[in-house]
């Protein structure tokens, strides 16, 4: 198995069995909960809008979970004093940062997934797109201004790019600063 599977499987191990892990998922699918029946209860609106709205509201809570994982990532390795050992590993700071992007995007994925219920409860007395489910769902695990064709059940290729373009400077932004730490 190589180096980065193997951190981005123990990134994840580490938030199913610590506190903080089930203290963020718990917090983000109460909040979308509540924010759903809120947004489906208030008066009689088309299918559509209602699941545009869900979206719309979901992603607050979304992105302060994907803060919160952010800060844990390195964060935890300096307090309990395992910083070292990645150090010292012979694993490369990409793949350590590759690693714990992973394992921090499908904790992300699974806690958003777990919401899937929320837009379904609208085929009770509606009618939804698959495609509009797909869309929202994508914009939940991106973020920003290209967020409302998402929103909308549009997928444009020009959003996609400028979400990977920012995944990608800030994965190798992350590695120049950690390469940079490890020789102080």
């Amino acid at each position: 198995m190589s180096p980065v599977l193997l951190i981005a499987r123990r990134e994840l191990r580490g938030y199913t069995r610590t506190m903080t892990g089930w203290i963020i998922a718990a917090s983000v699918l109460l909040i979308d909960g509540l924010l759903f029946n809120a947004v489906a209860m208030e008066g009689a609106r088309r299918s559509t809008e209602v699941l545009t709205r869900f979206f719309y509201f979901a992603s607050g809570p979304t992105m302060v979970a994907a803060i919160f994982l952010a800060m844990r990532l390195l964060a935890e390795e300096r307090q309990l004093g395992t910083i070292e050992l990645l150090y010292a590993s012979p694993v490369r700071d990409r793949d350590i940062v590759v690693g714990k992007f992973l394992g921090a995007l499908a904790f992300l994925s699974a806690v958003t997934v777990a919401t899937v219920y929320m837009p379904l409860l609208i085929l009770v007395h509606g009618h939804i797109s698959v495609g509009h489910l797909l869309a929202g769902y994508l914009a939940l695990a991106l973020h920003n201004a290209h967020f409302p064709p998402f929103q909308a059940g549009q997928v444009h290729l020009r959003d996609v790019a400028y979400y990977l373009l920012v995944i990608w400077v800030t994965l190798f932004a992350t590695t120049r600063v950690l390469e940079a730490r490890r020789w102080r």
